[in-house]
């Protein structure tokens, strides 16, 4: 097997040689020289926007030191002491480190990497140091100082012979004046100085983790000690592995490359991907969208819930840029879907209800000149077998199943990988694996950095995908929030007995607060504000006992999007 490539970031400096200076990409030749003797393939990347398309070609990533973070991608205001701040070098990182993450490749970060991994996972840094601790020596060189390593940690088993069941101090080489304030989400402290400052973090592996991802606030590549970049290597090596086999589990790369650069670190994922502000729609006399306002955060996925006629699919065809608004704004990723459209087009993926494929063509086929039409897209072969279509490749779009046709739908809708995806009832007709498997995939164009805007009449495909919940109906919006802010803490007590019991009655054994009602005929619910307890449980079984009433099926639960939806819009069947 061919060696391990190795991508490692570069600084952003002004650099000499010779007779020139000019800025320069550039790297101690002490990282490249550890990745060499590791048994890998250095490749430098440099500090430009969308570099993180050379990721595809790459087995690990090495996030290396450098000048300091811009404070503003953390929420601070710079402090004096905060030095060589080169923006677009935090921006071209982040996008690395996002692609790398949900590709699963092994990430290595060191001293500046340690810190914008965690900037990118929510945390803070201290801008200044104290004194006094070793971390800052005299400029130009290396200090040293101790740092104890947590037993169990990967760290420990990359560094101990015995798989690092006991705890380990370490003497490291160190040059840095800032350090992790606040620590980012999901991110496990495994190594402390003496003053207390985090000198190690990682992922923790297992089921459904990322395999290898590590990040020491020293710096390895200054010292003799070459067994973090040798794991690193290591896991990059054991990662690739043999080609999936025909039929069996796709590991397919969705990692999302963006096209523009922002200016500042802060500048990532802060502006809404979609944001429609009193949005108007009419068909004749038919007033379809009315008044309707929303947005959609960048990296999640939104949920557009309403009955048939709320004008959801004619709100989502203005965003996509097949039908022009009558009144209102729409902006899509920061552009105008119908005057932008051409600009838009490799950014935005869409997947119709029904329709857009020809009834001849081949799923194989279709998939792969549809790749053409993009930079860097997936592999239509790993796309297939992800979407239980590769048996299909060669049967005519017609002859497909509904469920397979609307599997072929999604698939073209996200092989350009692109940055925002508008999903319009991708499951509908689908049996359960299929439907899972378009969750999984769902849940990966979110892990990358994508975000979904998704039309659903499936309230349980909501309540597990999306980040955030929008209710439209007649035209208006009536709610939105997280599937928790909308169904609230209230619990549920239900239960089937004979039809026409007195609920009032039923109510008046109750305390305060309580609600009682029947619905549908012999089906009966207690609802109250805060969690069902063992009070409440038993005042109804002896309301039941105490008039002749047998309970069955008496089952606890909590509010569900289905209920709010159902309250927020009616009951009455929609045409």
């Amino acid at each position: 097997m061919s060696a391990p490539v190795i991508g490692l970031s570069t600084y952003a400096e002004p650099a000499q040689w010779a007779a020139w200076q000019a800025p320069a990409a550039l790297l101690p030749t002490s990282y490249i020289g550890q990745v060499t003797e590791a048994g890998g393939v250095p490749v430098l990347l440099p500090p430009v926007p969308g570099v993180a398309r050379a990721l595809g070609r790459l087995d690990g990533l090495i996030l290396t030191g450098g000048g300091d973070l811009d404070p503003a991608g953390y929420g601070a205001e710079a402090d004096p002491r905060t030095s060589r701040v080169h923006p677009e070098r935090d921006q071209a990182e982040l996008e690395l480190l996002a692609a790398a993450l949900a590709d699963g490749l092994p990430i290595l970060g060191i001293c500046r990497g340690m810190q914008l991994i965690n900037v990118a996972r929510g945390g803070t840094l201290y801008q200044d140091l104290a004194p006094g601790a070793g971390h800052r020596p005299a400029p130009g060189t290396f200090g040293s100082h101790p740092v104890r390593i947590r037993a169990g940690s990967q760290l420990t088993a990359i560094l101990q012979p015995d798989g690092g069941r006991a705890e380990l101090t370490l003497n490291v080489p160190t040059a840095h004046h800032q350090g992790i304030a606040r620590l980012g989400d999901g991110l496990v402290p495994v190594a402390w100085a003496e003053d207390g400052l985090i000198e190690a973090v990682e992922l923790p592996p297992g089921p459904g983790q990322h395999p290898f991802m590590l990040a020491v606030q020293w710096h390895p590549e200054a010292g003799q000690d070459r067994r973090l970049v040798s794991a690193l290597v290591a896991a990059a090596a054991d990662g690739r592995g043999p080609a999936p086999r025909p039929g069996g589990s796709a590991r397919l790369r969705i990692a999302v490359y963006r096209r523009g650069r922002a200016s500042t670190l802060a500048s990532v994922n802060t502006s809404p991907a979609v944001e429609v502000h009193d949005l108007v729609k009419r068909y004749g006399r038919i007033t379809a969208v009315d008044g309707l306002s929303l947005s959609a955060e960048r990296g999640a996925v939104t949920a557009v819930l309403g009955p048939n006629g709320a004008g959801k699919t004619s709100t989502v065809e203005i965003c996509e840029g097949y039908r022009r608004p009558d009144a209102g704004t729409v902006s899509v990723l920061g552009l105008d879907p119908v005057a932008d459209a051409r600009r838009l087009r490799p950014r935005v993926g869409v997947m119709l209800q029904s329709g857009g494929i020809p009834p001849a063509v081949r799923p194989g086929e279709y998939l792969r000149v549809m790749a053409r039409f993009h930079a860097h897209p997936l592999d239509p072969a790993a796309l297939l077998d992800l979407l239980g279509l590769a048996g299909q490749a060669r049967t005519p779009f017609k002859r497909l199943s509904g469920g397979q046709q609307q599997r072929l739908s999604l698939a073209a809708a996200v092989i350009g990988r692109p940055e925002l995806v508008f999903l319009d009832e991708p499951t509908a007709g689908l049996d359960p694996q299929a439907r899972h498997a378009t969750w999984d995939l769902i849940g990966g164009l979110r892990a990358s950095g994508a975000t979904v805007i998704l039309t659903t009449h499936h309230m349980d495909e909501a309540e597990q995908l999306a980040d955030w919940v929008a209710i439209v109906d007649h035209g208006r919006l009536v709610a939105e929030g997280t599937t928790a802010d909308l169904t609230g803490t209230a619990g549920q007590l239900r239960f089937r007995a004979e039809p026409g019991l007195d609920t009032d009655g039923l109510l008046a054994a109750l305390a305060p607060g309580a609600a009682a009602k029947e619905s549908p005929a012999g089906h009966y619910l207690v609802e109250v504000q805060d969690r069902v307890d063992p009070q409440l449980v038993a005042s109804v079984t002896a309301w039941c006992a105490e008039h002749g009433v047998l309970a069955q099926d008496l089952r606890i639960e909590s509010r569900t999007l289905e209920d709010v939806f159902l309250e927020l819009t009616g009951r009455e069947l929609r045409s």
